[in-house]
């Protein structure tokens, strides 16, 4: 797999001012060998913010979590115990159905 190309700050802002001057996004793909998609994030960067639509940093933020899905958390342990506790007991309604606790259902007529 090839290594992520870097493109400096510059050369992104003199794309997306191209782009913005009626050069063809499909043209500069090809020459550049740059996906047609990044090329039209750059334009639209360039043409909400500026030049300082390009100083923004990316990849993950200072402090984000890492692992946040190989690690659940007690309140998902905890839903998976209900659901199954559920499905014991057979509560697992549809949307519109009438849930019938099994304990309220009556087995008989007492008078």
């Amino acid at each position: 797999m090839a290594a992520a190309r870097v493109f400096k700050v510059e050369f992104r802002i003199a794309v997306a001012q191209r782009i913005l001057n009626g050069e063809s996004v499909s043209s500069l793909s090809r020459q550049y060998k740059i996906k047609r998609s990044l090329l039209y994030r750059w334009r639209d960067a360039y043409r909400e913010m500026g030049t300082a639509g390009f100083g923004r940093p990316r990849g993950p933020r200072r402090g984000a979590k890492r692992n946040a899905i190989a690690k659940p958390s007690a309140t998902a342990d905890e839903r998976i115990v209900e659901l199954e506790r559920r499905l014991d007991r057979n509560l697992v309604t549809k949307p519109g159905d009438t849930v019938v606790h099994p304990k309220s259902e009556t087995r008989g007529e007492r008078k």
